[in-house]
């Protein structure tokens, strides 16, 4: 309700389409599935073409501790 996911997806769309950041160097970390798929369509949305939008890397928290993890196994 103040905001965060707003900022954080006119942040993201600001760097791909404004100074030409590669969206695959970009990480978004949220809590649920529901609002990585609502940032991803967001960020979309902001960028004006949701195929540039793909290659950012959105996961919740468990799933990218759990990506880290596998990578130290």
């Amino acid at each position: 309700g103040t905001g965060k996911t707003a900022v954080a997806c006119g942040r993201a769309a600001h760097l791909i389409r404004e100074l030409g950041v590669a969206s695959s160097n970009l990480l978004i970390i949220s809590f649920t599935r529901t609002a990585v798929a609502e940032i991803r369509s967001r960020i979309g949305r902001f960028v004006g073409n949701a195929g540039m939008t793909a290659a950012i890397a959105i996961s919740t928290v468990d799933s990218h501790a759990w990506s880290l993890q596998q990578g130290f196994g």
